[in-house]
């Protein structure tokens, strides 16, 4: 009879946390995402109330009960990441947004800020203009995806479109991890200043074509491919640098036209690896600067420092059609 006490002590705590968690979320206390991991976790319950009946009599006190405890949250544990981390490329739809935003008529200078969270982006330039500059785009991403798109014109004649992606919970529930997917088509006849921040992703820059003065790329785990323009940047000098391109946990691959010169400052933060190029084009120099050999007589210039300490560079330098 006192085992059987003990073994009901534990079905009683059972449904007393059970109770209780189905209080808080019709409350509202307990998060969507950790009332979704709860209800995807009861049958560790069942493991639970097994160990407790296979155990009883065979071990003395409470050691059932503490078993079938230690075991269920074990079980909790070793599952949940892995569930997560299952579904870590999955495409998400839904939610499909549709961005198209005019620009004003007379700005010498665009600049366009994108900050994404799990998403894979691509930044192309614009197929067809039409008469006025126009950013189209296409977002897709999960239940909890939230866009914010902010376009301010300046009185010096710039403008700034920012577009950040941002969730609606700080803990996003399974059915919302995955990966989103932003592409965004960039209009070509305005001078462009480029910033992307994304967290995990792979990434596509197309700028062919554009007038682009500035390009920045932070971004934390993914590939990324960048093709610059066969263009001299007006707002700066030869020797100024044009921004940063990092990819702190991927590969870069970098393409350059053959019309255009660069200088290429290497962070490979001790990694070892050297970048992969063409040396009848670029010199490695110092174990550190990618330098195109017609640097000193070519009419465009273009200077970049890369931060690629757990992956690959490689330059590609398309032969000019």
């Amino acid at each position: 009879m006192q085992m059987r006490r003990r073994t009901n002590f534990i079905l009683g705590l059972i449904w007393l946390l059970v109770g209780l968690a189905m209080a808080g979320h019709a409350l509202g206390l307990l998060p969507p995402a950790a009332y979704d991991i709860f209800l995807r976790s009861w049958p560790a319950l069942l493991v639970l109330t097994g160990i407790v009946f296979l155990l009883r009599g065979r071990l003395p006190g409470p050691l059932p009960g503490l078993i079938g405890i230690a075991a269920s949250v074990a079980l909790i544990a070793g599952l949940t990441p892995l569930a997560y981390s299952s579904r870590a490329d999955q495409p998400l739809t839904a939610v499909q947004e549709s961005i198209s935003q005019p620009i004003a008529p007379g700005v010498g200078l665009l600049r366009v800020r994108v900050n994404t969270l799990t998403t894979d982006v691509e930044l192309v330039r614009s197929v067809d203009e039409g008469d006025a500059p126009t950013i189209n785009g296409v977002f897709m991403g999960g239940a909890d995806s939230r866009l914010l798109i902010d376009y301010l014109p300046l009185d010096d004649g710039s403008a700034t479109l920012t577009i950040a992606e941002s969730r609606g919970e700080p803990l996003p529930m399974l059915a919302s991890i995955g990966r989103g997917n932003l592409r965004l088509e960039i209009p070509g006849t305005l001078p462009l200043d480029v910033d992307f921040s994304g967290e995990v992703g792979s990434l596509t820059v197309n700028l062919s074509n554009t007038a682009l003065e500035r390009l920045n790329v932070n971004l934390g785990r993914g590939d990324a491919i960048v093709t610059l323009p066969i263009h001299e940047p007006l707002l700066s000098g030869r020797d100024d640098s044009l921004g940063t391109l990092a990819i702190r946990d991927g590969d870069m691959t970098l393409f350059v036209p053959d019309d255009v010169s660069a200088r290429l400052d290497i962070d490979l933060r001790g990694s070892g690896v050297e970048p992969e190029y063409d040396p009848t084009k670029y010199n490695f120099l110092f174990d550190r600067v990618l330098e195109a050999r017609a640097i000193d007589t070519a009419e465009a210039v273009v200077n970049y420092a890369l931060i690629v300490p757990r992956g690959r560079v490689r330059l590609e330098v398309p032969e000019a059609s």
